[in-house]
């Protein structure tokens, strides 16, 4: 199979190769760009610089001596993806960070920040669509709690997941390991309702005043 090799020098840079196919060995204190044939948009931007689709491919780590991904830098840092972990970083300075051996597809033990966050919510993906039914009763049995995060000690405000569980199930995940999470946006239905119950009742009230 054909592979072409060019070199070129630049100030910054100490190789740079344009490649139609080619496997090549970094060398200690060698800094290379790679990109596909006809693809060359200029001098690189890092120490190792891909242009183009890139596909790796490697088994996954059984443990912290078995890295299957190493990624350092200030903004995403990793550490080892694991055989049962779809993505599993972590960096206590870096902009995303996480740990643990959950079952999700991301699982982070940190904040994660967003300008928004959208849920799929179209009619023309559901059925069986029916009004929540005593919301407001049900959300009585619910009290909401503060407490601390046993992993980092981080005061929180919430609710606890045995006790959603028993009202709406359907709000309730169980991980392999037994652990529950609460799909705490999916309460905004039952919050609305609730309120719409609520109302109904201040309503008679008032209407028995006049």
């Amino acid at each position: 199979m054909k592979k072409v090799i060019k070199k070129k020098n630049y100030s910054n840079r100490f190789i740079y190769f344009l490649v139609t196919l080619g496997i090549f060995t970094l060398l200690a204190g060698g800094v290379y760009a790679i990109t596909s044939s006809g693809a060359n948009s200029g001098h690189p931007a890092s120490d190792i610089d891909f242009t183009g689709a890139v596909i790796h491919t490697m088994a996954a780590g059984a443990s912290t001596s078995q890295s299957a991904y190493d990624i350092g830098g200030n903004h995403i840092a990793g550490q080892t993806i694991y055989s049962y972990s779809k993505m599993c970083v972590g960096n206590s300075n870096g902009d995303c960070s996480g740990t643990g051996t959950g079952t999700g597809t991301l699982l982070t033990s940190t904040s994660v920040s967003s300008g928004s966050f959208l849920y799929t919510s179209d009619k023309s993906l559901k059925t069986n669509i029916v009004p929540i039914s005593n919301a407001l009763e049900k959300l009585q049995q619910l009290n909401g709690v503060s407490f601390n995060w046993k992993a980092t000690g981080r005061a929180d405000d919430g609710l606890i997941a045995q006790d959603v569980e028993k009202d709406f199930p359907e709000l309730v995940s169980t991980d392999s390991a037994g652990l529950k999470s609460v799909e705490y946006g999916n309460l905004v239905g039952v919050l609305v309702e609730a309120i719409k119950e609520q109302q109904k009742q201040i309503d008679e009230l008032k209407s028995r005043c006049k």
